[in-house]
C-alpha cells in the first residue's frame, strides 16, 4: 500500500517522546495535513486560565471547548476565538492545566467532533494519547512512542518546558487513569522507543512501515 491523500496515521504516546516533532516529519514528507491533538486540549486550558475559570468545573470546561473557534496551520492552533496564538500554548501552566481539562467529558466530546471532521475531510498525520484507541480507531497506520523517563525531562528542558521527570510521571498517571479515553497503546499500533532515536530515525521507521504496508502490531524498540 502506498501512501494516498485518504491515509490515517495514528502517533500515541507520553509527553517527551518526541510525537510532535516527529509527526510533523512525517506529515511533511508523506505530504498530508497534521493535526496536533494536545494543541486543541491546551486551547481549551488557555481560554479557562484566560478567564479566570475552574480547572476542575466540567461543565464550564465544557462550555468553553463546545464554544472555541480555531484555526489551524501546520497541525498547530494558530487562531483561538480570533486571538493569535503563535507560540503561545507552550507555557509551564498551560501544560500542568491541560491534564486537568482533558479528564472532562464534555471537553473530550467537544475535541473528539474536531479531531474526527478533521480527520474525515482528508487524510492526515494526528498525535495525541488516545488517538489510535479513541479519535481514530480505524485509522490504517497506528504508531505508539515510548522513550525513557530521564530522557523525556531533558526533552521537555530543551523545548523550554521544566517539567521534572516526577512531573511527568504524574502528568502520565493523570492520563493514564482518567475514566475517558485513558493514554494507552493500540493493540494494532506499532511501538517505538526512541530513548536513543533523533526525530529523523523515528520518522523514518513510521514512514518504512506505511510504504511497506504494514499496518500490524509489533514491537519496533
Amino acid at each position: 500500500m502506498s501512501p494516498s491523500a485518504n491515509i490515517r496515521i495514528a502517533i500515541d504516546g507520553p509527553a517527551g517522546t518526541g510525537k510532535s516533532t516527529v509527526a510533523r516529519l512525517v506529515a511533511r514528507q508523506l505530504g498530508l495535513p497534521l493535526l496536533n491533538s494536545g494543541q486543541l486540549y491546551r486551547s481549551v486550558a488557555y481560554l479557562m486560565r484566560q478567564a479566570g475559570l475552574d480547572l476542575l468545573n466540567s461543565d464550564q470546561a465544557a462550555r468553553v471547548a463546545a464554544s472555541m473557534r480555531v484555526k489551524i496551520e501546520d497541525g498547530l492552533v494558530c487562531q483561538l476565538n480570533d486571538q493569535g496564538m503563535r507560540g503561545r500554548l507552550a507555557s509551564d501552566e498551560i501544560s500542568a492545566a491541560t491534564p486537568i481539562v482533558a479528564q472532562h467529558l464534555g471537553v473530550r466530546e467537544a475535541i473528539l467532533v474536531i479531531q474526527q471532521a478533521y480527520a474525515k475531510t482528508h487524510g492526515v498525520v494526528m498525535e495525541g494519547r488516545a488517538i489510535g484507541t479513541s479519535v481514530i480507531p480505524d485509522a490504517e497506520y497506528k504508531f505508539y512512542l515510548t522513550c525513557d523517563l530521564e530522557v523525556r525531562a531533558r526533552r521537555r528542558q530543551h523545548q523550554g518546558l521544566h517539567e521534572t521527570a516526577a512531573q511527568l510521571l504524574e502528568r502520565d498517571r493523570l492520563d493514564m487513569e482518567r475514566a475517558i479515553a485513558p493514554l494507552q497503546k493500540a493493540a494494532d499500533a506499532t511501538e517505538i522507543d526512541t530513548t536513543h532515536l533523533v526525530p529523523e530515525e523515528t520518522a523514518a521507521r513510521i514512514i518504512t512501515k506505511v510504504h511497506s504496508g504494514g499496518a500490524h502490531a509489533s514491537n519496533a524498540s
